[in-house]
């Protein structure tokens, strides 16, 4: 109902009374009862969706049936060409294009629609001291850039761990280098806005609970309690390998309510944007029955008689299965 008022917001009034008709007719309500699957993955019948492409060419959805994630089960996020890092190991598993294209076409500036970094699960080699990590993410159509905040320790592993800054989501005015990614002038920071990569619906992500977003979000919806531990993301890197040993990445959908005049059930909707779902992907394995792990000395470095390590390590993440085995050679004087 919602996609359809953003839809029905661009026609003349003759048009708007006679879906307000139609709608009626159809017993189409904003709010629906439907099970966690039909809402997620399988879809479920829907009138306005079943003839919304007569009015929007392209939409996802196919034979009337409607869904957040339709189409997306058991699927993976594209055709990624990468670096093998053979000639230079700073570039392993950095993405050169995505689905034959080297930059995206989403967004108002070429910084934006660049296509950056690794796609999270691999990477190359981290520095001695890294300040950030760079990744794409398909949910968010762009790269982001999470900053090194400390080390952690994974069953003796040790790992770097990365978390999104506070702008990270900031409009152009808190944050220059996100002014390209402004639709609408003078939005709150702390949501991006994905209309132009999700066949136009009316569609922002965030933090869950819009975790540091502006606390106008907050206001009109009682129950919201945003906490780094809760609602936060994280990333944790074993920086010889440069595998990623611990992802949780989440992230909240939100739907911009439209009131659209004339048309009954819209009409006295207030315009807002409330939250709908929030999804948390995360990967943590048990690693203790997996991995050789090499001594350390008192100084934090590898001991000298001990020439290599092995590990191997399964990764699922975003609904992708990859085994992934790794073999590093330490060779020391």
């Amino acid at each position: 109902m919602i996609i359809a008022a953003d839809i029905l917001k661009n026609y003349n009034i003759g048009f708007r009374i006679a879906a307000s008709i139609f709608l009626k007719l159809k017993s189409e309500n904003i709010i629906t009862q439907k099970k966690v699957r039909e809402l997620v993955y399988d879809g479920y019948e829907d009138t306005i969706i079943k003839f919304a492409p007569l009015f929007k060419k392209g939409l996802p959805f196919k034979n009337g049936r409607f869904s957040w994630l339709y189409g997306k089960n058991a699927t993976d996020d594209g055709l990624f060409t990468v670096f093998t890092g053979v000639d230079d190991q700073s570039q392993t598993n950095m993405i050169n294009n995505l689905n034959g294209q080297d930059k995206l076409n989403f967004w108002k500036g070429d910084s934006c629609n660049m296509i950056n970094g690794t796609s999270i699960e691999v990477g190359p080699p981290l520095p001695k001291n890294p300040e950030s990590y760079t990744f794409y993410q398909t949910i968010f159509c762009r790269s982001l850039t999470f900053d090194y905040t400390g080390d952690e320790t994974h069953f003796g592993i040790p790992a770097k761990r990365f978390k999104p800054p506070k702008d990270i989501f900031a409009n152009g005015s808190d944050n220059s280098a996100n002014s390209c990614f402004d639709l609408v002038e003078g939005r709150p920071s702390g949501v991006l806005d994905v209309r132009p990569c999700q066949f136009d619906a009316p569609v922002l992500l965030s933090f869950p609970h819009f975790h540091m977003a502006d606390p106008s979000y907050r206001k009109k919806v009682h129950g919201l309690n945003p906490n780094d531990k809760d609602h936060g993301s994280h990333l944790d890197v074993e920086p010889v390998t440069g595998v990623s040993v611990d992802i949780q990445v989440r992230f909240q959908l939100n739907l911009q309510m439209s009131r659209v005049r004339v048309v009954l059930r819209l009409s006295n909707i207030e315009d807002d944007d409330d939250p709908l779902i929030d999804v948390k992907e995360e990967h943590k394995e048990n690693l203790s029955k997996k991995v050789i792990v090499p001594n350390y000395d008192s100084s934090g470095s590898y001991e000298k008689s001990l020439s290599y390590f092995i590990l191997r390590k399964s990764i699922l993440f975003s609904e992708r299965l990859c085994w992934i085995r790794l073999t590093t050679d330490l060779d020391y004087d």
